[in-house]
């Protein structure tokens, strides 16, 4: 069985909203990585992308720092937040190259090329490399049942949730009819935008 060397994430909670450090670790493991919980409002108020499409593509490589990254490309159908563009690529920390050398990080979601999402993401850093916001809180899935229905899912992988009160791991899904998903994030880019109209979108 293959050993992954993972990505340790250490939090900081500033200023109300996570900072997180990514730094290379020795062995695999399967521990979590811990975050601030965050309502879906509250995540997008700290996301600087929020965009609903369908993964189409992804590219594993690695940078002059030896990081391992995926480019997720994704086919937008809709732009809550950030500049309306019709394919995103989103590179995110870990993956798997095809030496078969690979990394993971605890508590990022996990992406799948043809399946659909919604995804809310934070600033890049200047090696260009972004974060879900809230980690695995910051991707729902969509899933469409035989009938049309559509449904948002959004999974606790490996990570666990820090409130002003406790630890706990997230380990439920957080499910909930996709109309409700879009008109929630339709309602917080109206407020954002009409909180800082010179932010624009």
């Amino acid at each position: 069985m293959r050993r992954f060397p993972v990505f340790a994430i250490a939090v900081g909670l500033t200023a109300g909203f996570v900072a997180s450090a990514l730094s290379p670790a020795l062995r695999g493991s399967s521990e979590a990585g811990t975050v601030l919980q965050m309502t879906l409002e509250e995540a997008f108020e700290r996301s600087e992308l929020v965009v609903e499409g369908t993964v189409v593509a992804s590219v594993c490589g690695q940078d002059v720092r030896g990081v391992i990254y995926t480019d997720w490309t994704v086919a937008v159908n809709r732009t809550f937040w950030g500049t309306e563009e019709a394919q995103r690529t989103i590179r995110l920390p870990g993956g798997v190259l095809a030496s078969g050398k690979g990394m993971v990080v605890p508590g990022m979601p996990r992406l799948s090329v043809g399946e659909d999402v919604v995804l809310l993401i934070g600033a890049a850093s200047p090696e260009g490399m972004q974060l879900p916001t809230g980690l695995s809180q910051g991707k729902y899935r969509i899933v469409t049942s035989t009938d049309g229905e559509r449904t948002a899912i959004r999974t606790g992988e490996h990570v666990s949730l820090v409130t002003a009160r406790r630890t706990r791991a997230a380990n439920g899904l957080d499910m909930m009819p996709f109309p409700d998903l879009v008109a929630r994030l339709e309602a917080r880019a109206q407020a954002r935008l009409a909180a800082a109209p010179a932010e624009g979108r």
